[in-house]
């Protein structure tokens, strides 16, 4: 596993690959995963390790899937083609307008929620 994401992480997979498969859908995955999480620690009573463990898990994914899909697009914006490079430019974008997302809901009151959610 650590395998495939170092060569996210590198950007060795094609755009489509690195956007559909690890970006949205793995998304998808990893919030499963840490729906499983937020479960099996809650049952154990552990709220606060739960939580924390789980926001860890979507921020560090997010974060190696951000990068991998930058760096894919690298080829396709390189490219000769004007689809190719539309489609470098596209990905680029919802990796940036996420982002830019992510951080605007925290600092609106998105880490005063956080923090009351994992200290709770």
């Amino acid at each position: 596993m650590m395998a495939v994401l170092t060569k996210l992480w590198r950007g060795a997979y094609s755009l489509p690959l690195a956007f559909l498969g690890f970006f949205v859908f793995g998304m998808w995955a990893a919030l499963f995963v840490a729906a499983i999480v937020l479960f099996v620690f809650y049952q154990l009573q552990l709220h606060t390790i739960g939580s924390s463990v789980a926001f860890l898990l979507i921020a560090s994914y997010w974060l190696i899937a951000s990068v991998g899909v930058w760096r894919s697009a690298r080829p396709s914006i390189a490219s000769d083609s004007w689809v190719n490079r539309i489609e470098g430019f596209a990905a680029r974008g919802v990796v940036l307008l996420l982002a830019a997302y992510v951080l605007w809901s925290l600092w609106d009151r998105g880490a005063l929620w956080l923090t009351q959610r994992v200290a709770a």
